[in-house]
């Protein structure tokens, strides 16, 4: 009786707008909700797999890792996992490209390879657009013998030459059979990922040990 007193007082454009106020908190709600379960979850997973966590990157200070291209980007870095794997320092998290429906959430591992000065290079699976972007000039580092690689592959880097010193026979070949992976490096760290593949916290330890393997190459 009240609540239909009280509804009988709103102004009409009021009311009309209501039921659409009303799904976006229930919306905000649930996001809430999500993020806080995957929180608890990638910290149980942490744990298991004796890593550190926390919820984001404050507090860590500046790292070489943050200034790869994808974690550079305008990113939301959470969910952060710090420990170590059998090729070196490693760091684990979600970053999320964009906002809305344009938004892209990606599990990232990134490995220290001390020691190691690697040129930087992004690489990535090559999709329909980067197709067209070449072109238009939209650089793509190609082997001709290795053509396999190269029609599957987005390879760049400002040494071109360094780049393809590193891409030796045996590394290309490794990812003609390990397809899927975006891989970037320079200097000591690499970062490693599938775009827009957001790993199960269940999945963890497993995406962790498949990344390692591909840092390994690069050793």
């Amino acid at each position: 009786m009240i609540m239909a007193w009280w509804e009988g007082q709103l102004p009409i454009v009021v009311k009309n707008w209501l039921p659409f106020v009303g799904l976006i908190v229930a919306f905000l709600l649930l996001t809430f909700y999500l993020q806080a379960r995957r929180r608890k979850a990638m910290e149980d997973a942490a744990r298991e797999m004796g890593f550190t966590f926390q919820a984001d990157v404050a507090g860590l200070g500046p790292a070489a890792y943050l200034n790869l291209p994808l974690l550079s980007r305008n990113t939301a870095l959470s969910n952060v996992l710090q420990g170590a794997a059998s090729c070196g320092e490693a760091i684990v998290l979600d970053c999320q490209i964009g906002s809305g429906k344009s938004a892209q959430t990606q599990t990232v591992a990134c490995f220290r390879l001390s020691g190691k000065e690697l040129p930087a290079f992004e690489m990535r699976p090559e999709n329909m657009l980067h197709k067209i972007g070449a072109l238009f000039g939209y650089k793509d580092i190609d082997f001709a013998e290795n053509e396999t690689f190269s029609k599957s592959y987005l390879l760049r880097g400002a040494d071109e030459s360094a780049v393809r010193l590193l891409f030796h026979s045996g590394r290309l070949s490794f990812f003609e059979q390990h397809k899927g992976w975006a891989v970037e490096g320079a200097g000591e760290w690499l970062a490693i990922y599938k775009v827009a593949w957001r790993v199960s916290p269940s999945k963890l330890r497993q995406f962790v040990e498949e990344a390692t393997q591909v840092a390994t190459t690069f050793l």
